[in-house]
């Protein structure tokens, strides 16, 4: 059985707040703040809520961007949902899960993410919308 899950980047005057994981897969690496899909929960809601868990802000009128669907060994093991978002309530809060930092989109640290981060981000930074499949 296979994963659903999302991240969400927030964007804003030509930098991305991207979190750098304290804890379970991914630990050390940036990324965007996302996960799991609880039962019944949409994509959309799911990204919200994860944001708000691991930064303390609210998202405002999140746009759907994308999907990666991911294989291990020939088996479909997840499909992560992406979203973008310009606009939010409150402060951004390292919590006991993620610590936030800001990067100016030229620098992103591509070095410090997944692999297939620099394959998709940027067509994602570029405004388009993508259907990435990972080996």
């Amino acid at each position: 059985m296979s994963i659903v899950a999302t991240l969400l980047y927030v964007i804003r005057n030509n930098k991305i707040l991207l979190i750098k994981k304290k804890r379970g897969i991914g630990k050390g690496l940036y990324n965007a703040p996302g996960g799991r899909l609880e039962e019944g929960e949409s994509a959309e809601n799911a990204a919200v809520r994860e944001v708000r868990e691991e930064l303390g802000i609210r998202i405002i009128e999140p746009k759907f961007v994308g999907t990666n669907d991911f294989f291990f060994g020939g088996n479909h093991i997840m499909t992560v949902h992406v979203f973008i978002a310009d606009k939010f309530k409150g402060r951004e809060k390292e919590t006991a899960e993620a610590i936030p930092a800001w990067f100016p989109l030229d620098e992103i640290p591509y070095e410090q993410l997944w692999p297939d981060d620099i394959h998709w981000t940027p067509v994602m930074l570029g405004g388009k919308t993508f259907k990435g499949v990972f080996y």
